[in-house]
């Protein structure tokens, strides 16, 4: 096995992946298959840490180094973060892997690297990040948000989703300004960035996952049930949903109505959510981007990031069409029937 060649627990230090997302990129598959395969990775000398762990994310881990969700500029927790640090040295000494993973998506927030540094001191350390073309990204990113946010901030619609989250932060969803903020940390020869898309990652995004640390051979050595997870919903049970979400209902209602609504959707029945125009737009405001990161980090000369072809200002498109008061009437019926 390769961990074997280690001789002195002392001497060698494994070296450290860090998986930072970005979110709607395959992170909680990514993040689940890991997490269920720890005794099997172990084997191969491969550590997906207990330490910082919460559920199969290191969320435990990006907390307590400053990268929490609408908490600001909050730098952490010091003694926490200690005291993970302490937990992965107890399972590194323990197990004597030559590769440790961590993955939580919160480490795509702007926050301080002073923390994060530290604890990874000594260690050598390489990013790796996956990037999905930002018409796909948005379009996800709104499927997951309707699903999740009660009482939105935004108005109805994912292009009111889009402005919302513009005018909060100019700044989201810039990939020159994230991978730069980290290549000045850990320097640029340490930074693995991926595309995240389905041409790009053959066989599975497991597969490619593994193969950007030159670990080709592990996936066929893991359990990968053919599971996926977050999948994106159509806009007629986006509108549903939104609507349940924008209700004022009790908590255990407004969640038994949703899941009425998710038992009824058909994953086949799906259309791209933002017209072509703007997905043109949101495209040609980032492919500037886009070059700079296939030129500087994938070594592409011709500068192409994502192989998928363009949308067509001239395909064929049209609004899918929205419930009727009376279809939401029957289906809330329908749910408290159940």
């Amino acid at each position: 096995m390769l961990k074997k060649i280690f001789k002195s627990k002392a001497t060698v230090k494994p070296t450290i992946y860090l998986h930072i997302g970005t979110n709607k990129t395959g992170t909680s598959f990514i993040q689940n298959i890991l997490a269920a395969n720890y005794s099997e990775l172990l084997e191969h000398g491969i550590l997906y840490p207990k330490a910082g762990l919460v559920e199969s994310a290191h969320y435990g881990l990006s907390d307590a180094l400053g990268f929490l969700l609408n908490k600001g500029n909050n730098a952490g927790d010091p003694k926490l973060s200690a005291k993970i640090k302490q937990q992965l040295l107890e399972e590194i000494n323990s197990n004597n892997p030559h590769i440790v993973i961590f993955s939580s998506e919160n480490f795509i927030l702007p926050k301080d690297f002073k923390l994060i540094k530290d604890f990874f001191a000594g260690f050598i350390v390489k990013i790796i990040v996956y990037l999905r073309r930002h018409d796909d990204w948005w379009e996800s990113a709104y499927n997951q948000a309707v699903r999740m946010v009660v009482n939105p901030p935004w108005k109805i619609g994912v292009q009111a989703y889009l402005r919302f989250n513009k005018d909060k932060n100019p700044k989201f969803g810039d990939y020159r300004l994230l991978i730069n903020r980290w290549a000045e940390a850990f320097g640029k020869e340490n930074i693995l960035v991926r595309p995240f898309e389905t041409q790009q990652n053959q066989p599975t995004i497991i597969d490619d996952f593994f193969t950007t640390m030159q670990l080709e051979e592990i996936p066929a050595k893991l359990k990968i049930p053919p599971i996926k997870i977050n999948q994106s919903l159509d806009d007629y049970t986006l509108s549903m949903i939104d609507a349940l979400q924008r209700a004022n209902i009790n908590a255990d209602l407004r969640l038994k109505m949703i899941e009425y609504v998710l038992s009824k959707v058909n994953y086949e029945n799906k259309t791209k959510l933002i017209n072509p125009k703007l997905r043109l737009r949101l495209i040609n405001d980032n492919t500037a981007a886009y070059e700079y990161i296939a030129k500087e980090f994938l070594h592409r000369a011709d500068g192409q990031l994502f192989y998928a072809p363009l949308p067509s200002i001239d395909e064929a498109w049209k609004p899918v069409r929205k419930p009727t008061p009376a279809e939401a009437i029957e289906m809330t019926i329908a749910s408290l029937e159940i």
